[in-house]
């Protein structure tokens, strides 16, 4: 059996890493940025979504291969667990879209050793 990905373009784009790291200004990965916000805020800080890469087509984005980071580590080896939300709000800047009334980690601390990592983190 093979498994293809259909071609997605040209365009492709990482914004955030599973351990923290920001590759695009806030104004290019706003909606990015907002989106790992988000999912934090909605789970009750149970969940992030991060590692968020992927295409825009028209209107929208065509987004492959996330990462979730669960505060018991229950998504492989990508899932860094509550080190890897601690280090996403180390370095994420709310964006206008973000509300104030949106949950944060208390204590955001950056991943140790892997601040210039660009590619996704798996622990072992």
């Amino acid at each position: 059996r093979v498994l293809i990905e259909p071609y997605l373009g040209d365009t492709y784009e990482k914004f955030n890493t599973n351990h923290g790291l920001v590759l695009k200004p806030v104004s290019q990965g706003l909606s990015m940025a907002t989106l790992s916000h988000f999912s934090y805020h909605i789970t009750r800080g149970q969940y992030l979504l991060c590692d968020l890469q992927g295409v825009k087509k028209k209107d929208r984005y065509i987004l492959t291969d996330p990462v979730i980071c669960s505060l018991n580590e229950q998504f492989g080896l990508t899932d860094l667990g509550e080190d890897g939300i601690r280090s996403f709000f180390a370095n994420h800047q709310c964006t206008p879209l973000c509300e104030r009334s949106w949950l944060k980690h208390p204590s955001p601390q950056p991943y140790p050793d892997h601040q210039n990592l660009h590619g996704t983190l798996f622990r072992i």
